[in-house]
């Protein structure tokens, strides 16, 4: 891992709903980055079972390049065996890398969508359920200088899509009170990319997403929650993060995704 970089994670969803539907990250640090230590973890719901299991490393990768190979993952232990193949090039739909910029200092956080909505090969065994077969994919990659509790307040990040259209979008408010706006809409029968930056609303409701732009109003129901996690940070700051499988009828045919909402309550 770079020096220059506090923290680095490569992160790849995969799903099939309804029974799959999880998530495997690469990371050089946690997500803090605050203890340097390379690991992989798999996270998600599979045939309405909730699994999590992390495989520490033995040394470290730029996971701030992009995946250019072939990529395999294998956990294996008394609950769950899965083993997962990506073939396809990272294609990287955003130019722009930054992501949010410290507005003083020489310190951002990059972000990268390497395949906004592509194939994997899954073969899981988990408990007495067996799947072997292809399903949808999605893997965005980030790392920089500037860590999440140095300037986050709340940040939504959803991915949806169907055969015909996919969208990635980010939805951040900073602790200097500006807000961070990022939308990729793919268009998956032309493979033409569109970045937008116009600003727009994501917010969280009870039991639904809604993304509202100058256009249109969107919504996004959440089917079931797939992580929950609190973690009291320095200062006694409280670190909330939630990740929630969804469903749309964005579309005249019905899509599906992943959100997740993340939100430090901050004490000094």
């Amino acid at each position: 891992m770079k020096e220059d970089y506090r923290f680095q994670w490569r992160y790849h969803h995969f799903f099939s709903p309804p029974d799959i539907v999880f998530n495997i990250i690469e990371h050089n640090t946690d997500i803090f980055g605050l203890v340097a230590s390379p690991y992989q973890t798999i996270t998600g719901v599979v045939f309405d079972r909730k699994i999590r299991e992390r495989k520490s490393l033995s040394q470290f990768t730029e996971l701030s390049s992009p995946l250019n190979t072939p990529k395999k993952f294998t956990f294996k232990n008394g609950s769950i065996q899965a083993d997962v193949s990506i073939q396809s090039k990272g294609e990287k739909h955003n130019e722009h890398e930054t992501l949010v910029e410290h507005p003083t200092k020489k310190t951002a956080n990059y972000w990268v969508v390497d395949h906004a909505s592509s194939k994997a090969f899954v073969s899981l065994n988990v408990g007495d359920k067996i799947w072997n077969g292809n399903v949808d994919y999605y893997s965005d990659r980030q790392w920089g200088d500037l860590i999440l509790q140095d300037f986050l307040d709340e940040w939504h990040w959803l991915h949806w899509s169907n055969d015909k259209h996919c969208i990635v979008i980010f939805f951040i408010k900073t602790i200097w009170g500006n807000i961070v706006c990022k939308q990729i809409c793919k268009d998956l029968l032309t493979s033409i990319s569109i970045v937008d930056e116009t600003p727009f609303t994501l917010i969280k409701e009870k039991s639904e997403y809604v993304l509202s732009t100058n256009m249109e109003k969107k919504n996004f129901k959440i089917m079931k929650t797939i992580r929950e996690r609190n973690e009291v940070l320095p200062c006694s700051s409280v670190f909330n993060y939630k990740r929630y499988q969804i469903i749309s009828n964005m579309t005249s045919t019905e899509g599906y995704g992943v959100a997740e909402s993340m939100r430090i309550n901050r004490k000094c």
